[in-house]
C-alpha cells in the first residue's frame, strides 16, 4: 500500500509539475489580443501601441527558405530539385505539382494576412481617439500601420498574384457574403496600390531606429520594397513580355481587361529606376573593411582575378580594389558591429 501511494504522490508532483511548467495561460502579455477587451485597446497609448506591435507576430519567418518556407523559394525552378517528397522543401510539391486549392501545404498565408489588414482597418478607424497621444505620435502609428497593411498585401502579391483589396472596410459580424463578393484587382492596380501604402508608411514613420527598436521598419524599408515592386511590374513578367502572354485568357469579368497586361509600358522602367535612385541617394552604403598592408603583401590573399583586375584596375569606390571582401561580408553577421551602425542594411 505504501508503494502503491509513494507512485501515486510521484505521478501528481509529475503532473503538478508539468503543469506549472507550461502555464503560458496565465501570461496576460503573451495573450494580451485575448485578454483585453476591444474598447480598451485605443483608451491609452500603451495599449494602443502593444496592439499594433502584437500584429506582425501574424507574418510568417523571412528565414524560412527551405522547411515550412511560405513562398515555393529556390526550388521553384528547374535548375534545383530534391530527390525526396517531405515538408523540408516544400518548394518541390510546388514543381511537381501537388500544390493546389485543397492543399497549399505552408504556403497557406492567406487567412493570416487578411487577418492583419483587417487589424490595419480597424487601427486605422480608431487610432484617433486614444487620448493620451499627441499628433506626431499618431501619425507615426499610421505610418506603421500602412507598411504593415501593404507588407500583408506585398505577401498575397507574390504567392497569388492580382490583388482581393479591400481598402479601409471595417469588417463585423453582421456583413453579408454580399460584401465580399468582390472582383481582383489587375497586377498593375495591385502594384499601385501596395506602392501608395508604402508611400503612405514613409511620409510618417523614421529612416532611423533606436538600438532597442531594430527590426521595426523603415523609411528606407518602405522606399527599398517600393523599388523591389516597381522592377517586378516593369519585368517582362507582367509588362507585356513573352511571359505574361500564358495569362492573356485571364482576365476581368465586369470590364474585360487582362489581370496581367498583354502591351508594353515603358515608362514602368523610368518608375522603376526612380524608385531604385530614391533609396541609393538615402546614404546607403556597402560595408567594406579595407586590405591592411600585410594582407596585400601576403601571397596567399585571394586576389582578383586577371580579366576583372584589368577592366576595374580603381581602388574602392572606383573599382574592387583595396578592400578585404570576406571580413567586409562577415562583418556585418559576426556581431563585430552594432547593426544599427551597418550603412549596408537597410531592414
Amino acid at each position: 500500500m505504501k508503494k502503491i501511494k509513494y507512485i501515486v504522490i510521484v505521478a501528481l508532483s509529475a503532473v503538478m509539475s508539468f503543469s506549472f511548467q507550461s502555464c503560458n495561460f496565465l501570461n496576460v502579455d503573451h495573450y494580451f489580443l485575448d485578454t483585453m477587451n476591444e474598447d480598451s485597446i485605443f483608451s491609452s497609448k500603451l495599449n494602443a501601441e502593444k496592439y499594433l506591435f502584437n500584429v506582425p507576430t501574424m507574418f510568417p519567418d523571412q528565414g524560412a527558405i527551405w522547411g515550412n518556407s511560405f513562398t515555393p523559394g529556390e526550388l521553384a525552378s528547374d535548375e534545383m530539385t530534391a530527390n525526396w517528397r517531405t515538408g523540408e522543401f516544400p518548394g518541390i510539391y510546388f514543381t511537381v505539382g501537388r500544390v493546389n486549392a485543397s492543399n497549399l501545404y505552408s504556403f497557406n498565408i492567406w487567412d493570416n494576412m487578411y487577418k492583419i489588414i483587417a487589424r490595419c482597418n480597424y487601427m486605422l478607424e480608431n487610432i484617433d481617439k486614444v487620448p493620451d497621444m499627441i499628433q506626431s505620435e499618431k501619425n507615426e502609428y499610421k505610418g506603421y500601420v500602412h507598411f504593415i497593411r501593404g507588407w500583408a498585401y506585398y505577401h498575397l502579391l507574390q504567392n497569388w498574384g492580382p490583388l482581393y483589396i479591400v481598402y479601409d472596410q471595417v469588417f463585423t459580424s453582421v456583413n453579408t457574403p454580399d460584401d465580399f463578393n468582390k472582383e481582383r484587382a489587375t497586377y498593375h492596380e495591385s502594384v499601385e496600390y501596395i506602392v501608395s501604402e508604402f508611400e503612405a508608411a514613409a511620409k510618417d514613420i523614421p529612416k532611423d531606429v533606436k538600438t532597442n527598436q531594430i527590426g521595426r521598419p523603415t523609411k528606407g524599408a518602405a522606399f527599398a520594397l517600393i523599388a523591389r515592386l516597381r522592377l517586378q511590374q516593369a519585368s517582362p513578367m507582367f509588362n507585356g513580355g513573352q511571359a505574361g502572354r500564358y495569362f492573356e485568357p485571364w482576365k476581368r469579368k465586369s470590364d474585360g481587361k487582362n489581370y496581367i497586361s498583354q502591351e508594353r509600358n515603358d515608362s514602368l522602367y523610368a518608375k522603376a529606376a526612380f524608385a531604385c535612385k530614391r533609396v541609393m541617394e538615402m546614404g546607403y552604403e556597402l560595408n567594406t573593411v579595407e586590405l591592411t598592408a600585410e594582407e596585400m603583401a601576403n601571397p596567399t590573399m585571394i586576389k582578383l582575378q586577371p580579366s576583372v583586375a584589368a577592366e576595374w584596375p580603381g581602388t574602392f569606390p572606383d573599382g574592387p580594389n583595396g578592400i578585404n571582401a570576406y571580413k567586409s561580408y562577415k562583418e556585418m553577421f559576426d556581431g563585430e558591429l552594432v547593426v544599427r551602425n551597418i550603412k549596408e542594411f537597410i531592414w
